[in-house]
């Protein structure tokens, strides 16, 4: 019995510890002038990595594995969303899932280090 209860843990951190790595990997350059925490630059990261992504997902990339309940990952969107307003990018609630970016594929063009047409700020 102990020895199943170890491998579904076992089983359940390489899960969390390959969610964390692919988090982590979808790293865009973004714009200085966002001034934007550390959190949230992760969390709109996570944003350009999928179509949609699942509030657990979001909160496990600007948090870490110890993040707050889903009510402060709510406050947390909504602070984002504020911020990032004045750039033109929306952040969409899809009900009982998660997030996802309006014009995510657009961003990435926009974001791209060697789009030479990338204006300032943006």
């Amino acid at each position: 019995m102990i020895h199943r209860q170890e491998n579904a843990e076992i089983d359940f951190l390489r899960e969390e510890n390959r969610q964390l790595k692919e988090a982590i990997a979808a790293s865009w350059p973004l714009p200085l002038q966002w001034r934007l925490s550390v959190r949230q630059v992760r969390a709109v990261q996570t944003l350009l990595s999928a179509d949609t992504i699942c509030w657990e997902r979001l909160a496990l990339a600007a948090y870490g594995s110890d993040y707050p309940p889903k009510n402060a990952i709510n406050a947390f969107i909504f602070v984002l969303r504020r911020k990032m307003q004045p750039f033109g990018m929306h952040i969409t609630s899809l009900r009982q899932f998660g997030y996802a970016l309006e014009d995510r594929k657009k961003w990435i063009i926009d974001l791209e280090p060697n789009n030479k047409k990338r204006i300032n700020g943006r």
